[in-house]
């Protein structure tokens, strides 16, 4: 069905009783009563309570005449999928991987689409592109570097999304004459990155000392490198005395980009800087795993269960 996220916000300041939300319904939604199934309240230490219809009863009728309730269908066939060089978006040339197809539909949002490299196990890619509205046809872009696996590439699932909130999957199972493309690259990273978990550092200090809130600032600072394409995103998880566990990026000057800049296969400081919010749980806190993945797309995990922890002072 037809649904809206809406984000309530306290109406003075960060912290309040009373809040408030606004969205926006688009003239073609679904009419009719919309009910809220859940609520989530979120405190600033990311406790949460779950309220279901069981705790409130709440509904509102939509007056949309021109309701949309049919998803963006896919024309069967429609999909090409083409590539060309590029020497001139990035720092090195890359290869661009096209994919297209059409849609009767005249008011799609945006199309999504995940493209996998069918001989070896690998994480699926996945970006979004955009709707030619003149040509109906949806467009998405996949940037392959020197650095990916070589083979045949396939679309995997292509998804659709429309104006009233409807939204479409098309999953392809078998690769067809225009369904795959052979690549090849010429110094491909196959490796995942490296991280010492010999020498990672976590610490921690209260922004009041005087009087401890809970609000703490938290320092990890950790080593790692990639033997060719660089370190891209990264991730870690603390658990808090509660069980909770905190779920972080660490946006490092490398993060986005296409291309690692500096030399990758050098073992490299990386600093993280946090502040807990007030009201954080006291006790010790743990650092307990930590992922990260290359520009290739190769992936690892490290764990650190009860190995690193901190304290925060209440």
């Amino acid at each position: 069905g037809t649904y809206k996220d809406i984000t309530l916000t306290p109406v003075n300041g960060d912290v309040g009783l009373v809040l408030r939300g606004t969205v926006t319904i688009n003239s073609n939604a679904k009419g009719g009563l919309w009910k809220t199934d859940q609520i989530i309240l979120t405190d600033q230490v990311d406790n949460q309570r779950f309220n279901g219809q069981s705790n409130f009863g709440w509904k509102f009728f939509v007056n949309n005449s021109n309701e949309d309730i049919t998803p963006p269908s896919y024309v069967k066939r429609s999909l090409k999928i083409t590539m060309q060089n590029d020497y001139t978006s990035e720092i090195r040339p890359v290869q661009v991987i096209t994919a297209s197809w059409k849609t009767p539909d005249k008011d799609v949002k945006s199309c999504y689409a995940t493209i996998d490299n069918a001989d070896v196990a690998s994480y699926s890619i996945g970006t979004y592109g955009w709707f030619d509205g003149k040509t109906n046809m949806c467009v998405v872009n996949f940037k392959i570097t020197e650095y990916f696996r070589p083979g045949h590439y396939s679309i995997k699932q292509i998804v659709m999304y429309d104006n009233a909130g409807n939204d479409s999957t098309v999953k392809f199972e078998d690769i067809s004459g225009d369904n795959f493309l052979s690549i090849r690259t010429t110094n491909p990273d196959t490796e995942y990155p490296y991280l010492d978990v010999n020498n990672i550092s976590v610490s921690a200090t209260p922004t009041n000392p005087s009087d401890p809130n809970g609000e703490t600032n938290v320092k990890i600072v950790y080593y790692a490198k990639d033997n060719k394409s660089g370190l891209g995103p990264v991730s870690f998880i603390l658990r808090d005395p509660q069980g909770i566990q905190h779920n972080y990026y660490h946006y490092h000057k490398n993060f986005y980009s296409v291309f690692f800049d500096g030399n990758p296969n050098t073992l490299a400081r990386y600093d993280i800087n946090l502040v807990l919010p007030e009201g954080s749980a006291p006790g010790k806190w743990a650092l307990v795993q930590m992922n990260l993945s290359d520009k290739a797309n190769n992936s690892k995990s490290y764990q650190f269960v009860e190995l690193i922890h901190f304290e925060i002072l209440n």
